[in-house]
């Protein structure tokens, strides 16, 4: 089977994870390739963590899927990106409510793919919560089940997803700045392979960084400018939990987080606020559509014109003024020609 490379970045680490197997996934190259008979838009979503109280509600519900009960018929439409927010190990054990080392059952690849999920970045802090062992087994459960996957939490992970978008094709990798042994340099130079290996693809990256429950910081900002300086052409990002800004830097969309999509924080109440980046081509560019997203107990639906808008001001509000007005209209053109 072939692979494909997503880069998730990170700023702290949970976890000790030693130069060795770090080194080690790093010359691990694989390529997944998603299906091309039709070419419908690509849709990213945010955090999706199915353990801990999502697993609780899942079994006091009886139905496994009823997280996706609002979403899955939009999701399917498109092929759909998520960052999965932990390890699917063979030994899986809860996480108590209060516990932050996930682990998710052996029927999550089978809840993403029935939910509309099509693949998923791997490159977070949590992806080690069962060590190397966990993460492995997260890599095979996912084939078996037909969900593809990309990146891991060493920075440097060196697979990706590869899709098409009308004509051209899309590469989406994963960078984790939240990681033991978090390497700029090497995860500019995975960003400088891919670019020389596709000259002519549209290379997004799917970022893990920042701060929790708050807005984008400098950190984030200076090595999105560098990626992009380096050849990508779309940011997504995650791990914050709540929506952050968008820039728009040498005509390139750097969409700092998504907040969460199916998680279990209920203490605040834009934690249960999200978006959608729905990714759609143009006869001269693309068109970048913001879908916001509100969860109620972990379950996510498209957002009431209420929520939609108040969603859209929030995050305008942290982006570029050249955007504000775009944002909240819910779409940004990128003109491509």
């Amino acid at each position: 089977m072939k692979y494909v490379v997503i880069v998730t970045l990170g700023i702290v680490s949970l976890f000790f994870i030693s130069y060795e197997v770090l080194h080690e996934e790093a010359n691990h190259t694989s390529k997944q390739i998603a299906p091309t008979k039709e070419t419908p838009p690509l849709l990213f979503v945010g955090d999706i963590m199915l353990g801990r109280h999502v697993e609780t509600l899942a079994k006091r519900s009886g139905d496994e899927l009823f997280m996706f009960a609002s979403t899955t018929e939009y999701l399917k439409k498109h092929v759909t990106i998520a960052n999965l927010e932990g390890p699917i190990p063979e030994d899986h054990v809860q996480t108590p409510v209060s516990g932050f080392s996930f682990s998710f059952a052996s029927s999550t690849p089978r809840i993403l793919k029935l939910g509309g999920i099509q693949a998923v970045s791997l490159a977070n802090n949590h992806m080690f919560d069962k060590g190397r062992n966990g993460y492995e087994e997260t890599k095979q459960a996912l084939e078996q089940g037909g969900v593809a996957h990309f990146g891991g939490y060493s920075p440097t992970a060196d697979d990706y997803f590869e899709t098409k978008l009308g004509t051209t094709t899309v590469i989406v990798y994963g960078i984790t700045m939240i990681a033991t042994g978090w390497d700029e340099s090497q995860a500019l130079n995975v960003t400088e392979k891919l670019r020389k290996e596709f000259p002519q693809a549209h290379l997004i990256a799917y970022l893990h960084w920042g701060d929790e429950y708050v807005t984008q910081n400098i950190y984030q900002r200076a090595f999105a400018h560098k990626l992009i300086d380096r050849g990508v052409d779309t940011i997504i990002g995650a791990h914050p939990h709540v929506v952050q800004g968008v820039e728009l830097y040498k005509e390139k969309p750097i969409f700092y987080s998504l907040g969460n999509f199916i998680f279990d924080q209920y203490w605040r109440s834009d934690l249960e606020d999200g978006y959608m980046v729905r990714i759609s081509s143009l006869d001269s560019g693309i068109r970048y559509e913001l879908v916001p997203v509100r969860s109620s107990r972990s379950i996510p639906a498209i957002a009431t014109e209420s929520a939609r808008l108040r969603i859209l001001d929030h995050i305008a509000k942290q982006s570029d003024m050249v955007l504000v007005g775009s944002i909240r209209k819910g779409y940004i053109d990128i003109t491509t020609k």
